[in-house]
């Protein structure tokens, strides 16, 4: 096998023991904005749409995005650093955050946890206190904590050499050098432009045999051998385009197994590859794509890269 040139945009996640929850548009509202004076700030009710599942969805991150075209919401009124914001369920229980981008000129981006969804949850959002300070919950993982063993928002880290990991488990990338994957507006937020080049992961470690792995990913080439998610000890690699069949999506493991076409080509689509002990589903867009019936599962450990390279060591 071997790579070839590729410009592909990604924002991936991996998610272990249990089932892809895919949620890929949800509508925020803003509503009935207004004043807590016992917390010294403002609030705005936050409702959702979008999820036509049947079951509630427990846990679930949701991305909130503020701007300066929402009605009675001003950064002004935040703390330059967002450190006031909380988040509060229906019961008016606070619940985990973490700001993913903060753009005091244009639209921020925060993940909310949010203990239940449904097509009609409500959240509050309160902010506007002057001498809050941002609680250990933004930082350490705990918007993640129910199954997730990585989250890269695919920003750039402490320099341009590298990528972080917002979950507990802190499994950050080090990029092939410095600038290569560069880092690019994307989707939601940030993502890195693969150009013939990765990101190592090598101390990503899953002992369970079932995962989800998703990403927003945009690609400009179909072109064979294209390699987006690769775990060299048992492999398991996802091919945007396999070595052995152009145009064609698929999953290796001792053998390629084939999802369907390559996604079309220059347009966001939300990915996501969901494993249990005996096949394997791909979702795109949150539609099945595609399922390997004969898949068997294998844990994650030793080598592993996002990009488009086959072995590091090669």
């Amino acid at each position: 096998m071997r790579n070839h040139p590729v410009s592909v945009f990604m924002k991936p996640s991996l998610q272990a023991s249990r089932p892809a929850a895919l949620l890929l548009c949800l509508g925020l509202l803003a509503l009935a904005p207004g004043r807590v004076a016992a917390l010294g700030g403002r609030y705005l009710d936050i409702t959702t749409s979008g999820y036509a599942g049947s079951a509630p969805l427990t846990n679930f991150p949701l991305l909130v995005r503020l701007s300066t075209n929402i009605t009675d919401f001003s950064y002004s009124q935040c703390r330059p650093d967002g450190a006031d914001l909380s988040f509060y369920d229906a019961g008016f229980h606070r619940v985990a955050h973490e700001i993913d981008t903060w753009d005091t000129n244009g639209t921020s981006l925060v993940w909310v946890c949010v203990p239940e969804m449904t097509n009609s949850t409500t959240a509050r959002l309160v902010f506007g206190a002057p001498s809050a300070v941002a609680p250990a919950f933004t930082t350490n993982g705990a918007v993640w904590a129910d199954g997730y063993r990585a989250v890269w928002h695919m920003d750039d880290g402490t320099g341009d050499n590298n990528i972080l990991d917002s979950t507990a488990n802190r499994f950050g990338g080090v990029k092939q050098a410095a600038g290569a994957p560069a880092e690019t507006d994307a989707v939601v937020g940030k993502g890195q432009l693969f150009a013939s080049n990765y990101i190592n992961l090598t101390g990503l470690k899953d002992t369970s045999t079932t995962h989800t792995v998703s990403m927003w990913i945009k690609g400009s080439s179909s072109a064979a051998g294209q390699y987006v998610f690769d775990v060299e000890t048992g492999r398991f690699l996802i091919g945007w385009s396999t070595d052995t069949t152009a145009g064609k999506i698929g999953l290796y493991r001792s053998a390629w197994g084939i999802f369907g076409n390559t996604p079309s080509l220059d347009v966001w689509h939300h990915i996501a590859v969901c494993c249990s002990g005996t096949a394997a589903t791909l979702y795109v867009d949150g539609v099945p794509y595609g399922t390997q019936a004969g898949y068997s599962g294998v844990g994650f450990s030793g080598q592993a890269a996002l990009g488009s390279r086959y072995s590091i060591a090669s």
